[in-house]
């Protein structure tokens, strides 16, 4: 069971402030992405564990959520490297993100395809299908 997990947050070194980011987005956009018209009070989030009989990591979709909204805009593309269960695919669709996942376990692709495709066809209604591929068939396309 886990108790605690820990998220770091890293960031190209600038002589920039953080809020330059934003600016390089036009308003409308940026309210759009806006997470909440307050502050956070707290580096401490309380989110409830989630589990799964495939496997055994699965982040909760509260925690992808958070992190998605928190650092990126609509309409940016998302990275995870180590996709599992394809949680953060599956809040980077909630929040009008793209997605990009990598995973080397079939039995996990397989799960990821379906939670996906579970959630009332999401992909219909933005006219947008995932691309599934093999390392080979990537590594193919990317040159």
């Amino acid at each position: 069971n886990a108790v605690s997990e820990m998220l770091m947050v890293y960031r190209k070194k600038t002589d920039k402030l953080i809020d330059w980011n934003i600016h390089q987005y036009n308003w409308d956009k940026v309210k759009r992405s806006k997470v909440l018209d307050k502050y956070e009070t707290t580096n401490i989030w309380r989110v409830d564990p989630t589990f799964d009989k495939i496997h055994s990591a699965v982040f909760p979709i509260e925690l992808c959520n958070r992190v998605v909204k928190f650092y990126s805009f609509v309409g940016d593309l998302v990275f995870d490297p180590f996709a599992g269960s394809g949680t953060l695919g599956r809040a980077a669709i909630n929040l009008d993100r793209n997605f990009f996942l990598t995973e080397k376990e079939a039995k996990y692709i397989n799960r990821i395809k379906e939670e996906l495709y579970k959630e009332n066809n999401l992909f219909n209604s933005k006219n947008n299908q995932p691309n599934f591929v093999d390392i080979k068939t990537f590594i193919s396309l990317s040159k």
